[in-house]
């Protein structure tokens, strides 16, 4: 029985699952994994690498084998099985769609289900629906994000964009509670509406 029976059919779905899992694994144990498959697993993943991959590992794939013992093998299989199955995982996972993204909500759940929509936009390249909730989208964080997403930014330079958006964002909010949280003081004290807005103008200054 082949290693990789449910993925032998050629089609798009399995082909994804498979490139996606050869791209994740260390190259050793993918050579590892290739010596302990059986030829018509081999075969499904010789379709999906570049024939210049392919030519590179099949040229000395024998005298690689030979360095390897068993237990390496074996473990080079599990390895791959393990991504696989992980990809597997992963793609069960549906993004809603698009229409159900909703601007302006507080909820966590809700604001999961926008990531995920904004996630299988950049997967299938639909600009157009990225650039349409990047205009939409009043949270900057998230304009920030997407923006970033349509401009294929280095993720680690975004990750350090996004933070200290995410900085200056939490630093205006904390400005704006403490200016509530004093001006609530002097209303329940019973001061003027001037007494009040002295108090709270070094925080409109701040701004």
């Amino acid at each position: 029985m082949a290693i990789l029976g449910a993925y032998l059919k050629d089609d798009d779905r399995n082909n994804m699952l498979l490139q996606r899992t050869i791209r994740d694994i260390d190259e050793r144990d993918f050579i590892a994994a290739l010596a302990g498959m059986d030829e018509a697993s081999r075969q499904a993943l010789y379709r999906n690498i570049s024939r210049r991959a392919y030519e590179s590992i099949y040229a000395d794939l024998a005298e690689k084998e030979a360095s390897l013992g068993p237990q390496a093998i074996q473990a080079g299989v599990a390895e791959f099985l393990r991504i696989l199955a992980m990809h597997e995982r992963h793609a069960a996972i549906m993004a809603p769609e698009p229409g159900e993204y909703r601007h302006g909500t507080g909820s966590i759940a809700a604001l999961r289900s926008n990531l995920l929509i904004i996630a299988q936009a950049c997967l299938e390249d639909d600009f157009a629906l990225l650039e349409r909730l990047r205009a939409d989208e009043g949270d900057a964080l998230m304009r920030d994000g997407i923006r970033m997403a349509l401009d294929g930014t280095d993720p680690l330079a975004a990750r350090g964009r996004l933070e200290r958006r995410r900085e200056l964002l939490l630093a205006a909010m904390g400005r704006r509670m403490d200016m509530a949280i004093e001006a609530f003081d002097c209303i329940l004290s019973g001061e003027s509406v001037g007494q009040t807005a002295e108090r709270i103008e070094p925080f409109v200054d701040d701004d």
